[in-house]
């Protein structure tokens, strides 16, 4: 078993609107691009999840992919460079899914840890508060589909 077949466990017997396993949604260049125009890099898990999912939901959440062919699904990109306060590579939150009440993002400020994952928090809206979500991407997958 490979360190990804729980998430594409999950994935598969969730509650998920992701496209099928092993479709490239994002190239290698349009990765790149991304991580060029942002001055980052995307965690290790969060990268593989981007070369074999087309974005999509878990539940009421949209997680966001990179829209390489302009097709208007929502950016991981173009939301956070649309947002008043982006300075290329001066990131510290980068948002990468949600709802109207609450958003994910990977803490870029404390950098990628040993396995080159960023922590994910959650944002609350209502309540101007963030907590601790998961140690990575990865981890994000399984727990919110789970719950």
């Amino acid at each position: 078993m490979t360190a990804y077949d729980e998430v594409i466990k999950a994935i598969e017997q969730g509650n998920t609107s992701f496209g099928p396993y092993g479709r490239a949604a994002a190239s290698d260049e349009s990765i790149t691009n991304g991580e060029k125009e942002l001055g980052l890099s995307f965690p290790a898990s969060y990268l593989w999840w981007l070369k074999h999912y087309d974005g999509g939901e878990i539940g009421s959440d949209t997680i966001y992919a990179i829209d390489a062919d302009g097709m208007g699904k929502p950016d991981i990109v173009d939301f956070a460079v649309t947002r008043d306060d982006f300075v290329p590579g001066h990131v510290n939150r980068l948002y990468f899914g949600g709802n109207d009440d609450e958003m994910y993002y990977f803490d870029i400020a404390s950098g990628l840890d040993e396995n080159s994952e960023y922590k994910v928090y959650l944002f609350d809206h209502l309540a101007q508060t963030d907590e601790l979500y998961a140690d990575s991407f990865a981890d994000f997958l399984i727990k919110r589909i789970n719950e």
